[in-house]
């Protein structure tokens, strides 16, 4: 099905995909919650402003969630020093991109909303929070969070995997952490 919805059948199948009423095939995270919000608006559905800042931040915190190269590293190597700290410096743009653009008082991007940015980037967070003390028990992003500052980034972290419907979806911890491990382990053996 996913080589039918991208007209591509080379592609290499991913998840989600997304059938609606058996005439569209939607992949891609960003393009089903984009659908999904206009299909059910809410009661206080976001002004344009504040759907292009959800789809901002959403583009630019996915890659900057990535922690696999600190578990590419050897434990206690440098080259996991120099991976904790490239963390550290983008969860530290994101932070300050929460301070500037972030709105009313809410712990989401978009105040009490939780936005198209938080269903987006939901399952990257907990997968941070999650896998990386899960496979690394000496780093801790939430305490990495907090030795640098980055208050206003950890409030909203706190909240995305805190929340209900978040925990709801996210696979055992254990599961998670498995997964991580043999995918890692798939990489050095296709590296060597």
């Amino acid at each position: 099905m996913y080589a039918i919805a991208c007209a591509d059948e080379t592609m290499r199948a991913k998840v989600p995909l997304l059938e609606v009423g058996g005439s569209a095939l939607m992949i891609e995270s960003a393009v089903i919650c984009e659908f999904l919000e206009e299909l059910v608006p809410g009661d206080n559905p976001p002004s344009a402003a504040d759907k292009a800042t959800a789809r901002l931040f959403a583009t630019l915190a996915q890659p900057t969630l990535s922690f696999v190269p600190i578990l590419q590293a050897n434990i206690g190597s440098e080259e996991e020093a120099k991976e904790v700290a490239s963390l550290v410096e983008r969860l530290r743009a994101l932070d300050q991109f929460l301070i500037r653009y972030a709105t009313g008082q809410g712990p989401f991007l978009l105040g009490e909303s939780f936005s198209l940015a938080e269903c987006s980037l939901a399952p990257f967070v907990q997968r941070l929070v999650a896998v990386l003390p899960g496979l690394r028990p000496q780093i801790n992003p939430l305490a990495l969070l907090e030795e640098a500052g980055l208050a206003r980034l950890g409030r909203w972290m706190q909240a995305v995997t805190q929340r209900e419907s978040c925990v709801a979806t996210l696979p055992p911890t254990q599961e998670l952490v498995d997964s991580y491990a043999k995918l890692i382990e798939r990489m050095r053996t296709a590296a060597a």
